[in-house]
Formats: structure tokens, C-alpha cells, sequence
């Protein structure tokens, strides 16, 4: 009260409101707000507790207050108090506080405690809640169909939502917190409840089927039966729905829903159903009829079966599909995700450690660096070594660095405040299983800012299917998942295993085969040293180093995992959830494993903004065909497709690569036949990368495992046939490629060679169409095929029925069934001529009509001859009829039997001849494919430059500069245009960006105004566009273009928010920034548009200034930054860094109308013309009248106050200059203060009228002068 009547003593006598005033006022407002919610409280916090708070919290706005109030001298003396109070134990203070009540603390202490527990109770219901959405999926839909067909249909009482349980007894309708949604209780068959409903519900093929399906509820059973795929209850409902499948069987109470396809169709329909969200598991036959009879003959009394055997042999889902005909053109990842924390130095040695191999497997297929590994640069791998010798000695290098250090260095580090911390991330495992290929992850996060480094990872790969275990992944990741542009299918892993069980599982897949395969080096290695001279011994050397690339590749997966045990969890989840879904045995023997990093050093770095708000894989609304990859992409194959798309989403940063890259396709731009040549060959090819995988896969099948009653073997053999007929064409391709290079260069061309080679050292052998087409005779990287593809192709032969079969002496077995085979129709070829003799009738034959080997005869036989033969009449024709006796029906089931086991030979002949493929691949095939895919991709590029319109100018080779220390990074765009807007129009307005160069020589930022619709965003777009073009190695829609490499594009364009994450538009763009200002270096390009929109103007133009103060002077970023703000342009007038641009636009105002030039022009954009867009849009032309006296008082009001300010800034200048200064400040400055004075002393008349009528009001009380009119007296 003392303060408060002070305070206004005073401020009654100066007539002027003093701060300690407003401070009594927050004082006063604050005790009325902790009693108003002092009931609030009351459960929650201890009353001890309150009482405390509130004391120290309205003491200290006392002392504030008294303290503002006082003059600076006892301000001084109270700030000595102060310090001796803080010095004695307080009323308040900790230490007080639990003497006085120990109990109180107790309490405060469990109370804090219990809070806790509930916010991790609460976070863990959340993640229940995330788990179950997704877990009951296929649950939600049953329940749907049953209700909707159950009147129709019979269902048993096990599938009825109402007395549902899963495998373990817990009841569905409970819906408690462990119910499992993937299984169902299934009665055993012999019990009384399956014996009541054995028809139609549990039959012995019924049985087989809920036997599966009480494991896989949750997913689609296709269940084979013959020759068609059936599904029953349920499953049935489902396809129903989604394939338009009619019903199957009878009507009536007791007829389940059923229905079905043929075989053929599978793929096809399995394909939808996977579309449309559901995993799908495919049962097939595992033994015909004939197999279970033999099987049963053989059983014991009481154990025979009644249906054949059935069993699991797929399941699909959205990652783990690849068949031809279930896949498009792109990739479809599985990504396994698997989070924890770990040492981050660990991270920075291993990547180090693993840099030249990940240099090789890049995503740029960096076919030079593998080469490197065959022509001698890596030491051979000995007999005691494990894998890559050299990755070895980085690795050893990397912790004698690391862990080699002496005691005293390691004491001290223990000690200083530097020590390693654990740092949250996470591991993963991306998976292209129709490829084989898996790249391995561990990247440190931050939780806190939105998972940055997930979601660039997410952004780059676009997994199609994630993988994760329930209890390790965070709620929030789980939300980023679902609400991603394109969600992908989300698959909990109950079976995730832990460290020790990833341990087993890597022990199981990965070291064993290590193992296996680094002995058979060794073996090779060691047969090779006897006879290095003969031919034989060169065939034994490539074998060896064919398969020292699969060690490599298993040895850096066991070294990462060693090193991440992150990683090695995230290893062994993959094994587990590839081995559910039947894909071990096929894919983990063939993964070709790498180390991939999303912010990779040698790359252009685009995050999940950049990519998406600069529209590069698709545009914002989905369409791929107007983002730039639809723009660049005129491949002719898929596998130059999925090439394509790794490079646009990671450019090159490498001057040298980017170079060789551009001289192709400059060379193509300038040799259309060869682009028309490449297009044609390439075009007749199949997927030859995924085709490849698949016959690897089957080689690793040495028998029969399912029964398929269609022409399995020979659609496979057709598929070989023509994956070796399109290496061949691969091949001729390159050899006449060369030829013309050779033509076209001649002596130039191997001048230019030595030059390169001179220059790059090791890298440099000339152009890389030389290198990719040339083959290694003449230094090339082209492997040698014609003699390999004609010695796989001896070992099949082709018989009389135009089928393929195995050639004569490849298989033992093979021979043998088809010398007993020719055993048994000799026989039935004497068979016949006996019946001739003794019927005396040589018109006696066989054909093959209803059954195989029926004898045709006249119908003029007796019939009394027919009963003494035995014959059994099968068919008939006019004039004919056909029988079979004993002695042919035996025959002919024998021939049947040896037919099957002639057909299961080819298994293992599939194994002779797929493995002599594998065996070649990496360096051979493998490498055919790599050339094949930059060929397709670089005549796409130089495709793009023949077909493009030309509206508006031709493109331009890039220049690219090495950005050096001791300059500025550059960039130069002359006439640049948007690349996919220039084709959908005709006048697109080119305009020029220069970049600390130019005429904008040490101006690193473009400062950019102009009027809405005026093309600000698009030319911020085509910027960068046009830079990642470049760094692709495309030609550029610009008419010169130079540059120093960008290291990272940051983006904010555009106006989102993310609703359902809780997300503004202000919040998006400032995390926008954020990671700029984490992540950006003074090699980034930042392109920033209206930032600040979201919040008030005030707050708005500070954060944009702030931003652009932070990224000129600090970052040194090259930056295109646009705004309606106009304060910033007068703040950054004269920074040295900064250029004032703008849009250029005609205004008419007499028709008030205004035209957009689209034109980049220096300066200020004077005002933003929002009034004429709002016109345009059709607003009601009242309401545009009224904002337009509005804007014009605001406008006047914002230049009245911009005057005063200058004004007071030269009054203040005045004040504190000496007479020099002064002097010179006149002659300078002498008419713009005149001007100043002049619109004061205008303004200063309407404010004396003004000024009158306040004073009237007043009364006798004097007006104190205003502040600035004081000083301005002075």
C-alpha cells in the first residue's frame, strides 16, 4: 500500500504515469489470479506448497516494484541488502522449508512422483491406442461383414465377434488392453463344439484352413484348392468387396461365404488386395492326390489323412511384394525401425570407416569406384582376414583413435566436461526385396524437433511399409507415420527381438554365411596360387572375385552391427519379419548390404520440405507427371527409372563427377542416333534388375515345394532365356556405342583421355560414356558376356515339342527319368501292336483326347471282343470309340508318376543352372545392369534437352566451379525459367538471379518484393530447381548458368499446417527455419517466402528480420528471400550483402487495374497491391472501397510516424555532434533537413486545432509537452 501510495503521489505531481504503477497493477492482478485459481490447484498441488509459492512469488514482485519506484542511489543500497538476505537461510528457502516440515516434503516428493507415473501412464495408453488402431484393421472390417452377411450366411460360433477369442482365451468383446487382433482360438477337430459344426465348418480341408488362420487372422488366407484359390468366411466378405468376386457353392443357412480365382489370376488379385490395405497369405498344395495316397499306404493304422498337405508358402505385403506383375516401375520399401540411445563419436568413426564403401554402393551407382575393386586398388583378401582388408584397417585405424589412446589422455577425457553422451536416434533397415538390396541406417534424432533426420530419411525413400516393435517405438513416430502425404502400411512386430535374440538371428543369417563363403575364398584362393597360368585358374579368379563382393557386403553388416546395437536389434527384426513372411531363404541369402546416409557429404542434401514444396517427386496434389522427376524422366526401363529417381533425390556435389556426367550428356545432345539407338535397345529389355533377383531366388530351391498346375517350368526358362537375350542386347548396344565414340573423338578423343587421366589421377579415364561402353580390354568397365550367356545357354536344350528341358548330361536324374519314361512308352507302343495283331486291325491307334493313351477303333468291333480285352470304353466320335484296358491304364499311371518326377528334376536342375548365373553376377551381370541403368538415365537427360519446347530460350550447359575457401560461393542464372511451367505456356518471362557475382558481386541475399500473383514463389522455385537440375548433371532451361556446388536446399513456400498434429501455419514455417539455422552452412541455398505471415505484423516483421540479419551475416548462405514487408528492405537498404529486388507490375490506376510484367527488377516494390488482387478476385466492389480509404489512412499514419522518427534521429545526431561534424552533416544533409523541417511545421497547423480542442477540455490544467517536442526545442 505504501508502494501504490508513493507512486501515485508522484504521479499526480509530475502528471506522468510512473513504471512502479504498472508493477502494483501486475502485483494486484496476480493475487487475484492465485485466488481465483487457488481451487484449481487444490488438488493437485499440497496447500504447504501453494502458501510458498505465492509468498516468494508476490515478495519478489514487491522488492520490483519498490525498487523501480526508488531513486538509482537506494536502488543501490537495496541491492546490498539483498545480497546479505540471499546469503541467510530465507523463511521461504529450501532449507527452512524442510525443517520446519519433513513430512510435508515426503508428501510433495510422492505427489511429484505420482505425477510422473501418470504422464508416462498417459503416454503409454496413447501408444496402446496407436498400436491397436492399427492392429485391429482387418478386425474393424470382419466385424463389419459379419453383421452385414451373417443372416445370409452360416458362420461358426468361434468367428462370432460375440464369443470371439484369441489365442489365448481372452475374449474380443472385453477389448482389453492384451488382446491379440492377429490370432483366434480354434477348437481342436476332435473336440465336441468342431464335431457339431463339422459341416460345413470343419472339414479335414476346413480344418487345415482355421489351423492357419487362428495365426493369421488378421490377414487375407488364399487357400488353394486344385487349381483355384479360395476364400471362406470373412476373407471371403472382404474379397467380395474389393474384387467384385462372385459367390461360390449353394445357397441356404447352413452354405458358408465362399468364393474364388484361378491360379493365373493370383498375382493379379493379390495385388488389389494388397492396394487396398490387407496383408494377404497365399496357401498352396504341397502334395498331389496321387502322394497323400502313397503317404497314407505308408502310415500307420489311425494316422492317415484325409486332404493333402497344405502350408504357408507366402505372404504379402506392401513391402514385401515382388513379383513382376505386382510391382510398378518404382522402388517399394520396407523400412524396419528400431530406436535407442547410443554414443554419437561412435557414429562419426564408423562413418569414416565405411567411407570408399559407401562411395562404391552409393545411390548414384558409382560404378567407377567398384570397378576400382577389380582392376587392384584393394589388397586380395587372405585367408585370415575378414572381408575387406582395407575397410578392416579403417576400422582398426578408427579405434585406435578412438580407444588407443594412453592413460593420462583417457583420464583426462573421463574428466573433462567433453565426455560422450548418449544421444537419442534410431537404426533402420531399408529393404528393397525385389532387388535384394538393403541399405543400413543409424542417424542420431532430436525427439524435441519433430525426428528431423526420420523424416528427410522418409522423405528420400518413401517406404511403402514400416516395420517396428510396439514397445520401443514413441508415440510421436507413430503420428509422423500416419500423417505423411502417402501413410504407408505399419506393421508392429510382436516378435521384435531384443539384443540377445538379434544376436542369434545375425549369428543365423549373416556370420554363417560369412563364414561359408570366406572358406570358399579361401579355397579358391588356394587352388588359383597352383595354377595361375591356365586358363583354368583365370576361370577360378573370377569366381573368386565374384563372390568376394557378397563377403564385403555381409562383413560391413557385421562390423555396423557391432558397433550399433541399435542397429543390430533393427538387423535382427528384418530376419524375424522376413522369415513370417516366408522371404528368408529367398532374399537374406542375396542382400547386397550398404551404409547409406541421408545427409551424405558427397550429395546435395533435400529434406522432406525441399522435396515436397519444390515439387521434385510429386506436386503438391499428388500429380508425378508435373514435378520435376516427371519432367526429366524419359527412361525407357525401369530399373533407369529407379535410377533416375536415386539421383534426383540426391545430386552429385563432386565437381570431377559432375563434369563426366554433363560431357555425356553433351555428347548425346549432339549424337541423336545414339539417343534413338540407346532408346530402341534398352526399350525391348524386361526389368533385368528385378528379373535377376528372381532367378537368384529360385536357384537357391533344390526341390519341389509347392504343386502349380500350370506351365511353371517353362514360363520360368522362357523368363531366363530373355533376361540372358537382353544382356546380350546390353551388350551389342555398348560395343556399337563405343565404336561411334571411337569414330566421332579418334585421335582427340585419346588426347583427351591422357589429359583427364593426368588430371584426376586414379579417377580419370576420359568420358563416361567411354567408360560405361568401352569393356575392360580397352580400360572400360563393359564385362565380357557373349561366352558366358552361350555357356548357360548350352545347358538347355529344347525337345520336339518346342518345350525347354535340360540339356543331355547337366542332370543325372533328368536323363534317367527320361530313359524310363521312353522304357514305359515303348511298352505301351507294344501294347498296341498286339491288339493290331490279335484284332486283326491295323487302323488300331492311341490319341490323346479325354485321357492320355486311348485306343481308337471302328464301331463295328464286337462288342463281345471288347468284355474279353477288358476294354473300358473312355470316349467316342462318330464312326468311333475309344477304350483303355489294364494293361494301358497301368502303364499310363506309371508314365504319369515318372512325368511328376520328372518335373520335380527341374528343381534342382533350377539350382545348377540359376547358381552358375549368381555366381557370375556381381562383376558381370550386376555390373551389365549398372551400365545398362546410367545409359537409360543419361539418354533421358539428353532426351529431355532435344524435346524441350523452346517457348521461351534453349537450355544450357551448367558450369560448375569448385568452391574455394578464401570466396564466396556463386551463382549466376541468366534468363532462368521454371522447367515444367515453361512447358505449359508459351510466354514464360525468363529473369536473371545473380549471386555473388555479377552485378551483384558480394551480394549473397536477394531481398524480393512485389505484388501478390506477381511470380515472387515461382522464381524462387525455378532457382532452385534450376540448381538441382545442374547438380543432377541436366542441362539447365536458362541461357547460361554457373555455380559453386550447394551442400543443401532449405525451403519455405508456401502456407500449411498440419491440423490433426496440432501444428500452425507459424509453428510449420518456423520449424522451416529452425532447421535452416541448425543445419545451413555458407555452401547452403536458402529460398524463403513471406516469412512471418502467420503471426501479428509486429512479430512477424522482428522474425523476419531477425532471420535475415542471422542468415547474411552469420550463415553466409546464398538466399532468395521474398516479403511484404517493407520495414525489412529499409532496415537492409544499405547492407553490404544484401540487393533490393522486386516484381515488376503496370498499374492503371484510371481503370484501376494492374498488370503482372513477371520482370525482376532492382529496387523496392513500393506497395504489394493487395486491393487489385482482391479485384481480380472478385471481391464485392463496396468492401473494396472501404479497404481502400482504410489502407490509405494506415498508409499515412505509418509515413507520419516514419517522419517523426527521422526527425528525432537527426535531433538526436544534432545534440550529440562537435561543430566539425555538424559542418559537415549541413553540407551534406542541408536539404533534406529543410524538407523535413517543412513537413513538420505543414503537420504542425493540424495539431494546433487539435491541440485546442484537448486544452478546452482540460480545463486550467496545463499540458505537459510532449517529450519529442521537448527535445526538438533544445
Amino acid at each position: 500500500a505504501s508502494v501504490g501510495d508513493s507512486t501515485a503521489a508522484r504521479s499526480s505531481s509530475g502528471n506522468e504515469e510512473d513504471p512502479g504503477s504498472e508493477d502494483v497493477r501486475k502485483l494486484k492482478r496476480l493475487r487475484r489470479r492465485l485466488a481465483l485459481s487457488d481451487d484449481e490447484e487444490k488438488m493437485e498441488t499440497p496447500p504447504s506448497i501453494r502458501r510458498r509459492r505465492q509468498a516468494e512469488q508476490t515478495k519478489k514482485i514487491e522488492k520490483e516494484a519498490a525498487r523501480r519506484a526508488k531513486p538509482e542511489e537506494e536502488e543501490e543500497e537495496e541491492e546490498a541488502e539483498e545480497e546479505e538476505e540471499e546469503s541467510e537461510p530465507s523463511a521461504f528457502s529450501d532449507e527452512s522449508y524442510e525443517d520446519e516440515s519433513e513430512e510435508e516434503s515426503e508428501d510433495d516428493s510422492e505427489d511429484e512422483e505420482e505425477e510422473e507415473e501418470e504422464e508416462e501412464e498417459e503416454e503409454e495408453e496413447e501408444e496402446e491406442e496407436e498400436e491397436e488402431e492399427e492392429n485391429c484393421h482387418y478386425f474393424r472390417h470382419y466385424i463389419e461383414d459379419f453383421y452385414m452377411y451373417h443372416r445370409q450366411f452360416s458362420f461358426p460360433p468361434w468367428a462370432d465377434p460375440a464369443r470371439m477369442r484369441d489365442i489365448s482365451g481372452r475374449r474380443a468383446i472385453d477389448c482389453g488392453e492384451d488382446y491379440d487382433f492377429s490370432s483366434l482360438w480354434i477348437p481342436s477337430p476332435d473336440s465336441q463344439l468342431a464335431r457339431a459344426h463339422a459341416r460345413p465348418h470343419m472339414t479335414p480341408g476346413m480344418a487345415q484352413y482355421w489351423e492357419i488362420k487362428k495365426e493369421h487372422f488378421d490377414k487375407l488366407i488364399l487357400f488353394k484348392i486344385g487349381k483355384f484359390y479360395e476364400l471362406v468366411y470373412g476373407d471371403a466378405c472382404a474379397a467380395h468387396r474389393i474384387l467384385d468376386l462372385k459367390w461360390m457353392g449353394g445357397g441356404g443357412a447352413d452354405a458358408k461365404p465362399h468364393c474364388g480365382f484361378p491360379e493365373q489370376n493370383l498375382h493379379f488379385q493379390a495385388r488389389q488386395l494388397v492396394q487396398a490395405g490387407y496383408k494377404v497369405v497365399v496357401v498352396e498344395q504341397m502334395e498331389t492326390p496321387k502322394e497323400l495316397e502313397k503317404r497314407n499306404s505308408q502310415a500307420a493304422a489311425g494316422a492317415k489323412d484325409k486332404a493333402v498337405r497344405r502350408e504357408v508358402c507366402e505372404v504379402y505385403s506392401a513391402g514385401t511384394v515382388r513379383h513382376a506383375d505386382m510391382l510398378g516401375q518404382a522402388a517399394r520399401y520396407l523400412l524396419v525401425l528400431y530406436f535407442g540411445e547410443e554414443d554419437e563419436e561412435v557414429d562419426v568413426d564408423t562413418e569414416v570407416a565405411t567411407e570408399k564403401q559407401v562411395a562404391a554402393d552409393r545411390r548414384g551407382a558409382d560404378i567407377m569406384a567398384a570397378d576400382r575393386h577389380e582392376t587392384g586398388e584393394r589388397a586380395s583378401t587372405g585367408a585370415g582376414d575378414r572381408g575387406d582388408p582395407e575397410v578392416q584397417q579403417s576400422l582398426d585405424a578408427a579405434e585406435k583413435a578412438t580407444l588407443g589412446m594412453d592413460s593420462s589422455t583417457r583420464d583426462a577425457r573421463d574428466t573433462s566436461e567433453k565426455r560422450r553422451e548418449l544421444k537419442p536416434g534410431f537404426a533402420a533397415c531399408l529393404v528393397d526385396v525385389s532387388t535384394c538390396r538393403v541399405s543400413l541406417v543409424r542417424l542420431s534424432d532430436d525427439p524435441t524437433a519433430a525426428w528431423p533426420s526420420l523424416r528427410l530419411l522418409l522423405a528420400q525413400t518413401l517406404p511403402v511399409e514400416v516395420v517396428y516393435s510396439p514397445t520401443n517405438i514413441p508415440a510421436s513416430v507413430l503420428k509422423l507415420l500416419k500423417f505423411l502425404p502417402s501413410p504407408p502400411q505399419l506393421s508392429p512386430l510382436t516378435s521384435f527381438p531384443d539384443l540377445l535374440g538379434a544376436h542369434t538371428e545375425v549369428d543365423r543369417y549373416i556370420t554363417s554365411r560369412l563364414d561359408a563363403l570366406t572358406s570358399k575364398s579361401n579355397a579358391s584362393s588356394s587352388s588359383s596360387s597352383s595354377s595361375a597360368s591356365s586358363p583354368a585358374s583365370q576361370s577360378s579368379s573370377l569366381s573368386s572375385s565374384s563372390s568376394s563382393s557378397p563377403a564385403q557386403s555381409l562383413e560391413l553388416c557385421r562390423t555396423l552391427c557391432d558397433r550399433w546395437p541399435s542397429l543390430h536389434c533393427a538387423v535382427g527384426g528384418l530376419c524375424v519379419y522376413l522369415r513370417e513372411c516366408r522371404l528368408d531363404a529367398s532374399v537374406l541369402p542375396l542382400c547386397q548390404f550398404e551404409s547409406f546416409r541421408p545427409r551424405d557429404a558427397s550429395v546435395l542434401v533435400l529434406d522432406a520440405h525441399a522435396l515436397r514444396q519444390l515439387e521434385i517427386l510429386q506436386t503438391q496434389d499428388g500429380c508425378a507427371k508435373q514435378a520435376l522427376l516427371g519432367y526429366l524422366d524419359r527412361t525407357v526401363t525401369a530399373f533407369g527409372h529407379r535410377l533416375l529417381r536415386r539421383w534426383l533425390v540426391a545430386p552429385l556435389r563432386n565437381v570431377a563427377e559432375l563434369t563426366r556426367r554433363l560431357d555425356a550428356v553433351d555428347w548425346l545432345c549432339n549424337s541423336p542416333e545414339s539417343v534413338a539407338d540407346i532408346r530402341k535397345a534398352l526399350q525391348a529389355c524386361p526389368d533385368i534388375e528385378r528379373l535377376s533377383a528372381k532367378i537368384c531366388a529360385q536357384g537357391l530351391q533344390g526341390e519341389r515345394r509347392a504343386v502349380y498346375f500350370d506351365h511353371f517350368h517353362q514360363k520360368l526358362l522362357a523368363d531366363f532365356f530373355a533376361l540372358l537375350d537382353a544382356f546380350l542386347s546390353v551388350e551389342s548396344l555398348a560395343k556399337r556405342l563405343a565404336q561411334r565414340l571411337a569414330t566421332c573423338h579418334g585421335q582427340e578423343a585419346a588426347e583427351e583421355r591422357e589429359a583427364a587421366e593426368e588430371r584426376e589421377g586414379e579417377e580419370g579415364r576420359g568420358g563416361r560414356l567411354l567408360d560405361l561402353c568401352a569393356d575392360r580390354e580397352h580400360g572400360g568397365l563393359f564385362p565380357p558376356l557373349g561366352e558366358l550367356v552361350a555357356s548357360l545357354k548350352s545347358k538347355v536344350a529344347i525337345n520336339a515339342d518346342g518345350h525347354k528341358i535340360p540339356a543331355k548330361g547337366v542332370l543325372a536324374a533328368y536323363d534317367d527319368t527320361v530313359t524310363e519314361m521312353q522304357e514305359v512308352q515303348q511298352k505301351l507302343e507294344n501294347l498296341l501292336d498286339d491288339l493290331r495283331s490279335s484284332w486283326k486291325m491295323k487302323s488300331l491307334q492311341f490319341v490323346h483326347s479325354k485321357f492320355k493313351y486311348e485306343v481308337e477303333c471302328p464301331d463295328t468291333v464286337s462288342k463281345e471282343l471288347l468284355r474279353t480285352h477288358e476294354c473300358d470304353i473312355t470316349s467316342s466320335r462318330k464312326g468311333f470309340f475309344r477304350f483303355r484296358t489294364p494293361e494301358i491304364c497301368e502303364l499310363v499311371a506309371e508314365l504319369e508318376d515318372l512325368e511328376q518326377k520328372q518335373k520335380d528334376t527341374f528343381y534342382p536342375f533350377f539350382s545348377i543352372l540359376f547358381n552358375a548365373f549368381y555366381s557370375h553376377f556381381t562383376h558381370t551381370f550386376g555390373r551389365a545392369i549398372q551400365v545398362a541403368a546410367e545409359l537409360d538415365c543419361l539418354q533421358s537427360l539428353a532426351t529431355v534437352v532435344a524435346t524441350h519446347p523452346g517457348h521461351s530460350g534453349q537450355m544450357c550447359r551448367p558450369t560448375i566451379v569448385e568452391a574455394r575457401e578464401d570466396a564466396p560461393p556463386i551463382l549466376a542464372l541468366k534468363n532462368c525459367r521454371h522447367p515444367v511451367a515453361e512447358t505449359l505456356m508459351d510466354n514464360f518471362v525468363p529473369n536473371d538471379v545473380y549471386l555473388n557475382c555479377g552485378p551483384h558481386e558480394s551480394k549473397r541475399t536477394l531481398l524480393i518484393t512485389g505484388p501478390n500473383m506477381g511470380g515472387k514463389s515461382t522464381l524462387l522455385r525455378q532457382a532452385a530447381l534450376c540448381v538441382v537440375m545442374a547438380q543432377v548433371g541436366c542441362f539447365v532451361p536458362a541461357d547460361s548458368c554457373t555455380l559453386s556446388p550447394v551442400d543443401r536446399i532449405f525451403t519455405r513456400l508456401g502456407a500449411e499446417d498440419s491440423i490433426l498434429q496440432g501444428a500452425s501455419t507459424f509453428l510449420v514455417e518456423l520449424k522451416d527455419i529452425s532447421e535452416l539455422m541448425t543445419y545451413g552452412t555458407r555452401h547452403s541455398l536458402a529460398v524463403i517466402d513471406e516469412l512471418g505471415r502467420g503471426t501479428s505484423t509486429f512479430d512477424g516483421t522482428a522474425i523476419a528480420l531477425a532471420s535475415l540479419e542471422h542468415i547474411t551475416d552469420n550463415l553466409q548462405c546464398r538466399c532468395l528471400f521474398a516479403t511484404h514487408y517493407h520495414l525489412l528492405c529499409y532496415e537492409m537498404q544499405g547492407h553490404p550483402h544484401v540487393v533490393n529486388v522486386h516484381m515488376k507490375a503496370a498499374i492503371n490506376e484510371e481503370q484501376q487495374s494492374l498488370a503482372f510484367l513477371y520482370k525482376l527488377t532492382k529496387g523496392v516494390c513500393p506497395k504489394s497491391h493487395g486491393i487489385h488482387v482482391a479485384r481480380l478476385a472478385g471481391i464485392d466492389p463496396r468492401i473494396l472501397e472501404c479497404a481502400e480509404e482504410k489502407s490509405l489512412r494506415l498508409q499515412q499514419e505509418v509515413v507520419r510516424q516514419q517522419r517523426h522518427w527521422r526527425l528525432l534521429g537527426v535531433a538526436k545526431t544534432l545534440e550529440a555532434a562537435d561543430p566539425a561534424t555538424l559542418q559537415s552533416l549541413f553540407a551534406r544533409k542541408e536539404s533534406v533537413l529543410e524538407d523535413l523541417i517543412q513537413e513538420e511545421e505543414a503537420e504542425a497547423g493540424e495539431e494546433e486545432a487539435k491541440a485546442g480542442e484537448e486544452e478546452a477540455k482540460a480545463g486550467e490544467e496545463e499540458a505537459v509537452p510532449n517529450e519529442r517536442e521537448v527535445e526538438m526545442e533544445g
